[in-house]
């Protein structure tokens, strides 16, 4: 697989002669081969815009943008409570794992906020693992397990929805969750390794850093042969600069319909820590690279007497 940066990027997203993968068959072989259950993997990427091509694609971002929209002024009006809550306990002299202790479970309930109910899920479920082709097959088992239970959790929060309706609320959940605690998280590294004294306007790193794309039809990219069904990797960050955009979203039809979910909570940790700024020093991290997202798992951080 090649990676490709800025104009080159931007022309692959916006090239007829590239569609997204079907990973859907993947796991319907699986299926098949090892008499497994994967009907909820199977439903997911059936219904997330990263596993969609044209007009399925846009109908499905369509209508996650609507449940955002709706969802946002309760969300901007909770956030203040909702950092506050799991960002106090840091105020506690000692370490504390900034991801485990504050970013996950702040980030897991303004999830909770966008999508109107608690999801049930535990803090360290990663069901964004349904892009890793890397995945042993207990980890696809238990995947499938948290995703069926997800799914029942929404179905009972919201009875009189329809299902199209739930699996926009489902892809939400599957996309939103890693990326946000991803760029929160790494912004937040960055604050504290730099001793900068404010977050930035906007965060400088992204969770979702590329995404990736099929080839339907041999052709040259940067200068490289890519024949039919071969993946290139595109970097989203480099293709925004070429834009000349201050983001690093996406473009267009393939901007991250959740960024104004993550920016409020940008804004929100930042108006935070001016007002509560953190007394002490950070003492070790570590960063992922996973199959689409880049994560961080850990953010140890001294907390001294005030």
């Amino acid at each position: 697989m090649i990676t490709v940066r800025g104009i080159d990027a931007v022309e692959v997203l916006k090239s007829d002669a590239f569609e997204v993968a079907c990973f859907a068959n993947s796991y319907r072989l699986l299926e098949q081969r090892l008499g497994l259950d994967f009907s909820s993997v199977i439903r997911i990427l059936e219904t997330m815009p990263l596993a969609l091509n044209g007009a399925e694609h846009a109908a499905r971002r369509g209508d996650m943008i609507r449940i955002i929209a709706e969802a946002r002024p309760r969300l901007f009006a909770a956030l203040p409570q909702i950092v506050a809550e799991h960002f106090d306990a840091l105020s506690k002299p000692g370490r504390h794992d900034l991801v485990a202790d504050a970013i996950v479970p702040a980030v897991h309930q303004a999830m909770g906020v966008v999508v109107g109910t608690d999801t049930g899920l535990a803090v360290d479920t990663m069901v964004s693992q349904v892009l890793d082709v890397g995945l042993g097959v207990a980890q696809r088992v238990r995947m499938n397990a948290d995703l069926a239970g997800l799914i029942s959790c929404l179905r009972t929060s919201s009875q009189m929805e329809d299902e199209d309706r739930l699996n926009s609320r489902l892809a939400l959940v599957v996309l939103g969750r890693e990326p946000m605690i991803g760029t929160i998280g790494l912004a937040l590294l960055e604050h504290l390794q730099t001793q900068a004294p404010s977050l930035r306007v906007a965060p400088a790193h992204s969770g979702v850093p590329f995404i990736a794309r099929r080839a339907v039809t041999d052709v040259v990219v940067a200068g490289e042969q890519v024949c039919a069904q071969e993946f290139v990797r595109c970097e989203l960050q480099s293709g925004d600069a070429v834009l000349d955009k201050a983001t690093f979203f996406g473009s267009g039809p393939h901007m991250c319909v959740g960024r104004v979910l993550a920016n409020d909570m940008f804004q929100a940790l930042t108006r935070y820590l001016d007002a509560n700024p953190l007394t002490g020093r950070w003492i070790e991290a570590t960063t992922r690279q996973g199959a689409v997202f880049r994560g961080i798992d850990r953010m140890i951080y001294e907390v001294t007497p005030r």
